[in-house]
């Protein structure tokens, strides 16, 4: 079954995705838990939920298991969840289960199996596990050491904002290792990792500066300050002739509240209200995090997603601009008080 339109009723939704509205209300109230730390109240919301399939529900199982919150710690049980819901194509519990192989936690370590399960969540654009492919070809663990496919790797998840793929981007460009050698690169990328608090990024780049002219290190600040609006704007480009399949569908609500650094998805609808062309993800403030999504409610994501109506969107859609802008102007304060002013 397929859809050439993305304009179907929200009841349909809820049945895409698998969550019917009272399986919805257990679900949100499980997220609203655990991000209080309410285990037990999780666990109740969730266990049933992952016992009747639900894939989000089994990620967070496991992640309770991995963690012993709320149950005992117990690695086995939470590769046992993991990969029920890593084999029903959902990319956090993919990256999440790769990072148990890796880390030998419930099964013996096993780099080729992480990279199994990163290369399928990185496929579906999930910015931890793309990182972390990158580090195994960087390294050669699992997979044949290359450094052109950790640049590949390490690019795309840089550009999502990543803070150490942003790191050891930055020294493939310094050491010339599967690109050009390019010390504005590295300095560039090494500022935007500092940017998120990685003191070593910070120790390189300073270290790096004192290899460069005054006009190499101006350029990198100019690229740093162009970059930090549009690293926190990733926009998926969409062919309006595609075909728009249910597992798509679902994997673009999923996205909504499991992609890393808390993305919510803004769909908008073009004049002729076909599909729209562009997605456009915008992470949130850290502060609140998961709960801002879950506070939308499953109603008001999909009314974002469906809507029919123009002045609705084009509301949504203002809203969405104000708070990029204001996302945008506090980095690049933050970008200035980091690199200087231009050219010092």
């Amino acid at each position: 079954m397929v859809l050439t339109r993305f304009l179907i009723s929200v009841p349909t939704a809820l049945l895409v995705i698998g969550l019917t509205s009272p399986s919805w209300a257990d679900f949100k109230t499980g997220v609203q838990a655990y991000g209080r730390g309410d285990y037990r109240t999780a666990l109740n919301e969730f266990r049933p939920l992952a016992d009747q399939g639900q894939a989000q529900a089994q990620d967070y199982l496991g992640q309770m298991y991995a963690n012993g919150q709320g149950v005992p710690q117990d690695h086995v049980e939470a590769i046992r969840w993991l990969s029920l819901a890593a084999e029903q194509s959902l990319p956090i519990a993919q990256y999440h289960l790769g990072l148990m192989y890796q880390k030998g936690r419930g099964v013996p370590q096993h780099y080729a199996q992480a990279a199994r399960w990163y290369r399928l969540a990185a496929d579906h654009g999930h910015v931890a596990a793309r990182a972390s492919l990158g580090l195994l070809y960087l390294d050669g663990l699992g997979v044949p050491q290359s450094y052109e496919e950790a640049k590949h790797w390490l690019h795309l998840a840089a550009g999502q904002g990543n803070a150490l793929a942003q790191l050891q981007l930055g020294n493939l460009y310094k050491d010339g290792r599967g690109v050009r050698e390019d010390y504005v690169q590295a300095h560039m990328w090494f500022t935007l990792a500092a940017l998120q608090g990685l003191k070593e990024a910070s120790t390189l780049r300073d270290a790096l500066a004192q290899r460069m002219t005054r006009r190499q290190i101006a350029e990198a600040q100019q690229l740093a300050r162009e970059i930090v609006p549009r690293q926190w704007t990733w926009t998926v480009d969409m062919n309006g002739d595609t075909i728009v399949t249910i597992s798509d569908v679902q994997g673009w609500i999923e996205w909504a509240f499991y992609y890393p650094g808390d993305l919510a998805i803004h769909h908008f609808l073009l004049p002729n209200r076909r599909l729209a062309q562009f997605f456009e993800l915008t992470p949130l403030s850290y502060q609140g995090k998961l709960s801002f999504i879950v506070s939308l409610g499953l109603w008001g994501l999909l009314g974002i997603l469906l809507s029919r109506s123009r002045r609705a969107v084009k509301r949504i859609s203002a809203g969405w601009r104000r708070r990029r802008r204001m996302s945008g102007d506090r980095k690049r304060k933050e970008v200035a008080s980091l690199t200087g002013p231009a050219g010092s």
